[in-house]
């Protein structure tokens, strides 16, 4: 039994955009829609969400703002804000990831906060600078040396990183 109380930010790139028609099934797809049960509340948040009785989840969140208008600096204010706060971060690293991410990893390990990361692995026989065969290998690394913490799980593919989060996440 798990005596601890979990306030958890499930960083990762958004595979869609709101400017596509069709884009809610992709959102009902995503490892934090399918985390909060409910496509409304990954779009349009409330509050923060019980994930289990001791897990709550933080964000992110699609939109944090009543309208879709989104203002560049409230973003990032409310995401550092919510890294803050967290107890736990969970970070899913694929080929594509966006810079606010590899930035949230960042600030999240300076904070010496519990770090996932479940991060693609790429052919052993792909050239990288690093044998974790990652193009992320270098915030992987950092994250480890800024935060002892950082717990690294190699992957077959973007699906299995976050099939195995959300395992992790509902085991908490």
């Amino acid at each position: 039994m798990n005596d601890r109380n979990i306030k958890l930010y499930c960083g990762g790139r958004f595979y869609f955009n709101c400017k596509v028609e069709g884009y809610l099934d992709q959102v009902a797809n995503d490892y934090r829609t399918i985390l909060l049960g409910d496509v409304s509340k990954l779009l349009h948040p409330k509050a923060t969400y019980m994930i289990n009785e001791h897990t709550e989840y933080l964000g992110p969140f699609y939109f944090y703002l009543e309208s879709e208008k989104q203002v560049a600096n409230d973003i990032v204010a409310i995401e550092k804000q919510m890294l803050e706060q967290c107890t736990d971060a969970i970070f899913i690293l694929d080929k594509g990831d966006c810079a606010g991410t590899v930035a949230e990893l960042i600030y999240s390990s300076t904070l010496h906060k519990r770090i996932h990361i479940f991060y693609v692995h790429l052919s052993d026989n792909e050239e990288t600078e690093s044998d974790l065969h990652s193009p992320n290998w270098y915030p992987i690394i950092l994250s480890k040396q800024l935060s002892p913490q950082t717990k690294i799980t190699a992957c077959v593919s973007r699906e299995e990183a976050e099939r195995m989060a959300i395992e992790m996440i509902r085991a908490l």
